[in-house]
């Protein structure tokens, strides 16, 4: 009985920190059981750009409320609706609905840090930290890398630019709000040896930007996201030591609940469990292109 509780508040704790993640540089209208984000910025990045925090009164019209949904997004020139759904969605009923409707759902896994911080790897790679504090001048690296992290899903209409702008934009409103949410940098070929340095052009020398992250922390709860290698350093323990240094730094940072997100059937999330992370529970997302055939929905990866 105190294990599930002990779930359930890790849970509701994670949830709400995702809320606030997601939520940064975004515009966020709050309704009666429900929260809508969208941006401007990139208006075609779904994790920017969704219905979430679903809480309907129960009898409610659920075929009504998606249309309403999916005429708000229309009425805002998004080419999709998308709903996030987790344990705090009511009604359940919805999911069934959204997939009768031809909505795709993709499933993801939040996994949650179990381990020790011992024995955290070390690499070869300088990992330097970027924060409010320590500067801006390495933004331009890891900028360029979230524009070819995205580069994969761009077909020629600049999503991939938009996605690496929107990337900037949030981490800047974070700042400018007084949030801890930092950057992370693999250097390689160059650079100081320390992994302590903190982000400034002395600190780069000649290294080249091999990898990158981020950790967003709120009251003791650190999501790491946007682990991203560029295609010529995987393999070489970059993932495993940018991995290593925001779990580093969230322990340092005293943080009690560590956690990220993985998809279901991607096998990153079999690496993340070799570093102490466990399955805590399901989350789901549910996408629709608008006035598009169903088929070509399902073929849709980001």
């Amino acid at each position: 009985m105190g294990r599930d509780r002990t779930i359930a508040s890790e849970a509701l704790r994670i949830a709400q920190a995702d809320d606030e993640y997601l939520s940064i540089g975004c515009d966020v209208e709050r309704c009666d059981g429900y929260t809508v984000l969208t941006s401007n910025v990139c208006p075609d990045m779904w994790d920017a750009n969704h219905v979430r925090q679903v809480d309907l009164a129960c009898g409610i019209d659920l075929d009504a409320f998606i249309d309403r949904m999916e005429t708000l997004f229309r009425s805002v020139n998004r080419e999709h609706c998308k709903f996030e759904l987790d344990f705090r969605t009511r009604p359940q009923q919805l999911a069934t609905l959204l997939r009768r409707r031809d909505y795709t759902c993709t499933r993801g896994v939040v996994q949650v840090y179990r381990g020790t911080g011992a024995g955290l790897l070390s690499s070869r790679v300088t990992q330097i930290e970027i924060t409010a504090q320590s500067g801006q001048s390495l933004l331009a690296d890891w900028a360029a890398l979230e524009q070819e992290c995205y580069s994969v899903y761009d077909s020629g209409t600049g999503f991939a630019d938009r996605a690496a702008q929107l990337s900037l934009h949030r981490l800047e409103c974070a700042w400018k709000l007084g949030q801890d949410y930092r950057a992370f940098l693999a250097l390689a070929d160059g650079g100081r040896n320390s992994p302590s340095q903190q982000g400034s052009s002395a600190d780069r020398s000649e290294g080249v930007a091999v990898g990158g992250c981020e950790l967003f922390r709120r009251r003791g709860v650190a999501k790491i996201e946007g682990l991203y290698v560029t295609p010529p350093a995987r393999g070489s323990g970059v993932g495993a030591a940018l991995l290593s240094r925001a779990l580093g730094s969230a322990i340092a940072a005293g943080d009690d609940l560590i956690y990220l997100v993985a998809a279901v059937d991607d096998w990153p999330r079999h690496m993340y469990s070799r570093f102490g992370f466990v399955d805590l529970m399901e989350i789901s997302s549910w996408l629709k292109l608008l006035d598009q055939d169903a088929h070509q929905t399902d073929s849709l990866v980001w």
